[in-house]
């Protein structure tokens, strides 16, 4: 009993142990903010990486793109179906974004439209919700739900009757008061239901009707637009849409690429489209450089969808001819054209004309042309070309592992190959090997090693810094013993042991952990919770303040969620770190003989 008096009447009568407490509270402190930082950078990481792509991922090493996708995705849906739930094709070409005057289309003499450098992706907007998280996102789409699409279509406007009530066109007003009754909560109903003193407004931006009722307001694309494109951010980590409405007209400008890797005959494409939804996946990144289209559509536009093509595809010697000129010039052909990796199927047509000095081959979608050029056989090949994709993404069942679906997908694919070669374009089959199938872990695996190395780093250095504080600890509790000499000449002068007068300040120390642990898990958590906060009011006294520049550290937000269980371990390692810093004084302590300690005094 007489230990946890003593322990208690130093705790508050020595002020040099408030020392040792504030140097606990401040590493406990320290190390929590780091550790959930960088910890919830690596969460982030991880869940946005998933919600972005999907489970398995699919992609081409060539930029050409991924023909019979469609093809495949079926075959896994169909073969699968305990594996695969969905599979979605996505096209990704850079191109330029350009928007109008903020400042409004009356602008003619000083017009200054904006024009941005953006990565244009093609998706089939249900399949893509399906497979990612890329509804979750969509400002419009949640509170106007189902209205959201690609299709091409006209601008809608926000109307006021005579009587000053709001009102859109009848889809949107349906969707909105059915976001209200089903979806809202308390806050948001009390915000856009109308009221007394006015009409509700409608979230986002919307133009009026045009004055001149004969205005063109014609079908276009719709876009989605990534949000730190079209929307500018607040410091509380808000956007406000002021500057677009939706339904505004924007254009875009593309370089579409052929199957063999040139720029396309067709040339530069300049396409208008209308603003119709933005994207917010909370990474920087994507949010300022993406511009999302119907897959349709941007396949169209980049000549990525199914077209006729020839192209030499090899030559042969003249001493061939010899060969081909034999009777047997059916299978000669056959020979030839394997050992250039082409083989012709059976019901391949083969005529020769000798007279012409050419040969024809037929075979499905392909035709062959042997011809002489000067010494040598030339072989074109003419063929009507696949549909291609840059990327495949899919979902798994609940519950499946990634890994072992890769495994399953890696051998499909095999099979798949083997199905397809000899039909036209199969040779791009090729730039997908088992190296661009990649689980969703596996595609961000360079970020994330990146980002638990820094991570471990980081907890290493504060680490160290804890040493520091076990050694004041150490040094303070030393200070204590020699001040309390004489007390603990007393102690032990009336009987106690040596063990026991040592667990005096290891208990002391102890103390000292938990009062300091306690206190800096309460300051870190509150300090983590609030953390954007403390970032935008730094960043209000002076812009020069922002510790979080969303450009460097790709989300644009800091994280701020708190696991308990690092919490505890830190609270626990703090105390242990304590009771070990108290180890040389409790030693120093026990060692005290009564008399050597009285003879002073």
């Amino acid at each position: 009993m007489y230990k946890l008096f003593l322990c208690l009447r130093y705790l508050r009568k020595r002020l040099i142990t408030f020392i040792a407490i504030l140097m606990v509270m401040a590493n406990v402190a320290i190390m929590l903010i780091v550790v959930s930082v960088m910890g919830g950078f690596l969460d982030m990481v991880r869940e946005r990486s998933r919600s972005l792509v999907g489970d398995i991922v699919i992609d081409s090493n060539s930029i050409q793109g991924i023909p019979y996708y469609q093809e495949f995705i079926d075959t896994l849906k169909t073969e699968m179906p305990d594996v695969v739930e969905e599979g979605a094709p996505v096209i990704y070409t850079a191109g330029l974004l350009k928007l109008p005057d903020p400042r409004g289309p009356e602008r003619t003499t000083d017009r200054l439209d904006v024009t941005e450098m953006v990565r244009i992706v093609g998706l089939r907007l249900d399949a893509a919700v399906r497979v990612t998280g890329f509804g979750d996102g969509l400002y419009y789409n949640k509170y106007y739900p189902g209205t959201t699409t690609l299709a091409p279509q006209t601008q809608p406007f926000l109307d006021i009757d005579a009587m000053g009530t709001f009102s859109l066109p009848e889809d949107l007003e349906r969707a909105f008061l059915g976001y209200l009754e089903t979806e809202a909560n308390a806050a948001e109903r009390e915000k856009w239901l109308p009221r007394d003193e006015g009409p509700a407004p409608r979230p986002g931006r919307w133009d009026p009707p045009p004055i001149d009722p004969d205005a063109k307001n014609l079908p276009l694309p719709g876009m989605i637009i990534g949000v730190d494109l079209i929307a500018q951010r607040t410091d509380d980590g808000d956007y406000e849409r002021w500057m677009y409405a939706r339904g505004h007209e924007v254009w875009l400008t593309m370089l579409p690429i052929s199957a063999i890797g040139t720029f396309s005959a067709s040339g530069v494409r300049h396409v208008a489209g209308r603003y119709i939804d933005d994207s917010r996946t909370g990474v920087y990144d994507i949010d300022s450089r993406c511009v999302y289209l119907d897959f349709d559509t941007l396949q169209d536009y980049m000549d990525m969808g199914p077209q006729n093509s020839s192209e030499l595809l090899f030559t042969l010697p003249s001493e061939t001819r010899k060969t081909l000129e034999r009777e047997a010039i059916d299978d000669a052909l056959r020979q030839v054209f394997a050992h250039h990796d082409f083989k012709l199927s059976p019901e391949a047509k083969v005529t020769a004309d000798k007279e012409v000095e050419a040969w024809v081959i037929l075979d499905g979608a392909y035709t062959f042309i042997i011809e002489q050029e000067e010494d040598d056989l030339n072989v074109t090949g003419g063929l009507k070309l696949p549909a291609r994709a840059s990327q495949i993404q899919f979902k798994l069942r609940d519950g499946i592992d990634p890994d072992q679906a890769k495994t399953r997908i890696v051998d499909a694919w095999a099979s798949f190959f083997e199905r397809q070669r000899g039909k036209p374009d199969w040779r791009f089959l090729t730039y997908v090997d088992e190296s661009a199938i990649q689980t969703w872990e596996e595609k961000q695996s360079t970020i994330l090693g990146a980002v638990e190395k820094e991570k471990a780093l980081v907890t290493i250095i504060y680490g160290v810094i804890a040493v520091g504080a076990i050694a004041m600890v150490g040094c303070i509790l030393y200070m204590i013993v020699q001040q309390m000499t004489r007390d603990i000449g007393i102690i032990k002068s009336v009987g106690a042991s040596a063990w026991g007068v040592a667990g005096i300040f290891l208990g002391f120390g102890g103390a000292v952990g938990v009062i300091g642990a306690v206190t800096g898990s309460a300051m870190g958590y509150y300090f983590v919770r609030h953390i954007n906060g403390v970032q935008n009011l730094l960043i209000r006294l002076n812009p020069g303040l922002r510790v979080w520049d969303p450009k460097v550290y790709a989300f644009d937000r800091i994280p701020n969620s708190v696991r308990i269980d690092e919490l505890v371990m830190i609270a626990i390692g703090a105390v242990i770190v304590s009771i070990v810093g108290s180890v040389v004084a409790a030693w120093r302590a026990g060692r005290v003989w009564p008399v050597e300690a009285l003879r002073y005094e």
